[in-house]
């Protein structure tokens, strides 16, 4: 294991994400525009999944999706890319 004492000045120490913290590789928006692409109309599941939340950060993320217009909602619970 690489001693922190070896790192340059001013160089980030690499902390490990919070237990129960989900780590997103990729930006949401990323993520979001290839499932879209992918699957034309996705719905609340496609999303968890790939993104790996649920529950009430899943309901947040999807709010902010929304408001920031880079999809929109054909249905109850299911979206499409604008």
């Amino acid at each position: 294991m690489r001693r922190f004492s070896d790192q340059k000045r001013g160089q980030e120490i690499p902390f490990p994400a919070p237990r129960g913290a989900t780590v997103i590789k990729g930006s949401v928006e990323s993520i979001v525009t290839d499932l879209g692409r992918r699957k034309g109309e996705f719905g609340l599941r496609d999303l968890a999944t790939r993104l790996e939340v649920d529950g009430e950060e899943l309901e947040k993320l999807v709010a902010r999706l929304l408001a920031s217009g880079l999809m929109y909602e054909t249905g109850p619970g299911t979206y499409r890319l604008v």
